[in-house]
């Protein structure tokens, strides 16, 4: 894994009670066989077990998302009020900051992953046992704070009928067209996602991380940035992540998109090493 090894931890989610680290080396108790042990394989992250706002630019472009089928279908919403999507039957990607708060410390101990959840339903709610994470800080500082916001959950069961989108090892360049779907708590309350489709990578940085001109608000963390420019099926190239708002709490409805408000994401780049790990030993 090299340099990816030493940017990621693994946490086991307990469900209840205190965080209380397990000596290496021992299983972790579960309910299936499937589920990872404390030393993970030789050459993957080592694993610790352990129990926002955007902008929109000019006219909002989002839609609801009410179709259950794929590529829809793998997008959820985690309990933290953040966006996920399955990448493989029982890993979720997300933002590290829907785990973290800025200081490295744990929102929840317990984290469930409902998929496609529509007007606050969802066919199934499913709990996370394991999770990869980027860095425990994020958007603390610019650097790796900023491009770390990223964590992979291990999930209890199965998911593969809701299908996953594949990712790919890329970081978008200026001008390339993608897609952003995620659960915006300013529609809907954040219970049914809204997607900006044929929305921009942009020129410019912040805090590290790409920018991109799609409408979106707090909710949306952690939503998937997906691209067609391999074929008809879609492919995460980033995660969305930031933004820019002066400081303030609330998102900022401003005009056309002039770089001086950017929304910021993860490139798929720095998480795709630790995701093919994860899904080859996993």
């Amino acid at each position: 894994m090299g340099r990816v090894s030493s940017l990621i931890v693994g946490l086991l989610l307990a469900s209840c009670g205190a965080i209380k680290p397990l000596p290496a080396g021992h299983p972790i108790a579960a309910p299936t066989p499937q589920t990872p042990t404390q030393t993970p394989p030789e050459g993957g992250p080592q694993g610790e077990p352990l129990p926002q706002l955007e902008n929109t630019f000019a006219h909002d472009d989002r839609q609801f998302v009410t179709s259950t089928a794929y590529p829809w279908s793998a997008v959820g919403r985690l309990n933290t009020g953040c966006t996920a999507t399955l990448i493989d039957a029982r890993l979720v990607v997300t933002a590290a900051h829907c785990v973290f708060d800025p200081d490295g410390r744990y929102l929840v101990h317990h984290f469930t992953f409902s998929p496609n959840m529509i007007r606050g339903q969802a066919a199934v709610s499913v709990p996370a046992t394991y999770v990869w994470y980027g860095t425990r800080t994020p958007l603390r500082t610019a650097g790796n704070d900023y491009v770390g916001d990223w964590a992979i959950l291990l999930l209890a069961r199965d998911l593969g009928a809701f299908g996953s989108i594949p990712t790919r090892d890329v970081t978008p360049r200026a001008g390339d067209v993608v897609t952003l779907t995620g659960y915006s708590a300013d529609a809907d309350s954040g219970l049914t996602a809204t997607a900006h489709v044929d929305c921009h990578i942009q020129v410019g940085t912040l805090g590290g991380q790409i920018t991109h001109d799609c409408d979106m608000t707090r909710g949306a963390s952690g939503g998937p940035i997906w691209s067609y420019a391999w074929g008809e099926t879609p492919t995460i190239v980033a995660l969305n992540s930031s933004e820019q708002r002066e400081g303030g709490e609330i998102s900022l409805k401003v005009g056309a998109y002039d770089g001086s408000h950017p929304n910021g994401a993860v490139p798929a780049s720095q998480f795709f090493g630790a995701l093919k790990w994860l899904v080859d030993h996993y």
